[in-house]
């Protein structure tokens, strides 16, 4: 069976692992864009009892949740930049408002040039919106300006999105090099057909993109998914009741040096960071580092499809060379915390796991992989090890493993 390759936080490995305990049922990757995914994007699970509550940002900012003692804190933003101010907006500024239609506006966006802003008053707009390369698409108030149609980066380059809500659409980054999306509310979602369910962010064969600051809430497929994608990074966003948070899966060889760092999770109903080879197999991808991360209050399903019950995830095709997992928080009622499985060379690291009901980390056929140093209590299995798992195992009771906690969101600094 052809094996994906995910880094999760509270998701079950690829492959079925028969153990004495219980076994881990897995499911082949999506299929690579070639032809439609085959994975299956089911709704977000009801809340249990002791979830946190949903998040109704007002303003654009992130309302205040219930969350875990020692979980990060997000506060309400004021305007697009971080909580001591706005950016500085680059060029000349062009501004725009709902009183105008979606063809004038695009109109301004397609002749304002590289290098020059579009600024959008408060209010909703239809869209769908093209974004041009090097353009700088601003709300000048944070989560002010409201867009429910795409915004479409396909082909363009180095271009920003900055404070939006997105309401029932996504932001489209395939094929872009430089861009970025920071500081923007997305809520709920939109499905393009892809195999994934509704999402946020979509791009395949996208590099040096940056996605940060963000806040997503409710959405109930993937909400952060590329192919392919290389030297970018994904950081202090807030994952609020989605179903699964960031997934980076790769088709070919080649591909990678991503890192996915300080992003916090609470309500996820799936995996909230997947690494994947897509079911694919015959090549290599290097470099993913998955540090910082925050996971907690996970909604898992206890019946059908449980495969997504892992937190941090990493399945190779013929494997993973380098890839990093450290320093991150996966706190309560997963079946597996950390899950590798048929990669190559690999550490994990510095990691605080507590209150998992099967294996704090679980290593299938990934020898080169040392485990070691974390902080695992409270798990049925400390480190599962099957079919000539991991390298080194070693020192995985240290108490003195504590990851500092993200600040993430639209507000955070």
């Amino acid at each position: 069976m052809n094996v994906s390759t995910a880094l999760i936080f509270g998701a079950t490995l690829g492959a079925t692992v028969a153990c004495s305990q219980s076994s881990v049922e897995g499911e082949n990757g999506p299929t690579p864009p070639t032809s439609p995914p085959s994975e299956e994007a089911g709704a977000v699970s009801d809340a249990a009892s002791d979830a946190p509550p949903s998040s109704s940002p007002s303003d654009g900012g992130v309302s205040d949740v219930q969350l875990h003692p020692d979980a990060p804190m997000t506060t309400d933003a004021g305007d697009a930049g971080s909580s001591s101010g706005p950016p500085v907006l680059p060029g000349t500024q062009t501004p725009v408002d709902p009183g105008m239609t979606t063809a004038a506006i695009q109109s301004v966006i397609d002749s304002v040039g590289s290098g020059n802003t579009v600024v959008f008053a408060p209010g909703t707009y239809p869209g769908p919106f093209t974004i041009r390369s090097g353009v700088y698409l601003y709300s000048s108030t944070n989560g002010g300006a409201v867009v429910q149609g795409t915004l479409d980066g396909t082909g363009a380059n180095g271009w920003t999105v900055n404070g939006f809500t997105v309401d029932g659409a996504l932001v489209q980054a395939s094929s872009s090099s430089g861009a970025r999306i920071t500081r923007c509310t997305f809520d709920t979602g939109t499905d393009i057909g892809d195999g994934f369910g509704a999402g946020s962010i979509r791009g395949a064969g996208a590099n040096h993109l940056t996605v940060d600051h963000n806040a997503f809430n409710g959405v109930s497929g993937t909400t952060v998914q590329f192919w392919n994608l290389d030297d970018s990074t994904v950081t202090l966003n807030t994952f609020t009741n989605c179903r699964q948070g960031i997934d980076p899966d790769f088709s070919e060889g080649g591909h990678g040096n991503d890192t996915l760092t300080s992003n916090y999770f609470t309500g996820t109903s799936r995996m909230p960071i997947e690494t994947s080879s897509g079911g694919a197999s015959g090549f290599t991808f290097s470099n993913i580092v998955v540090t910082g991360n925050w996971a907690e209050s996970f909604v898992w399903p206890s019946t059908g499809d449980t495969s997504g019950n892992v937190a941090y995830s990493i399945v190779g095709g013929d494997g993973v060379l380098n890839a990093t997992i450290s320093g991150n928080t996966v706190l309560g009622n997963g079946s597996i915390g950390i899950g590798i499985e048929l990669n190559q060379t690999g550490t994990v690291t510095g990691n605080r796991i507590d209150d998992i009901g099967y294996s704090g980390v679980e290593v299938y056929a990934a020898s080169g992989f040392d485990v070691e140093n974390n902080d695992i209590t409270n798990c049925a299995v400390e480190v599962g090890n099957y079919q000539n798992g991991a390298g080194t195992i070693q020192d995985n009771e240290d108490a003195s493993v504590h990851p500092s906690k993200p600040v993430t969101g639209p507000s955070a600094p």
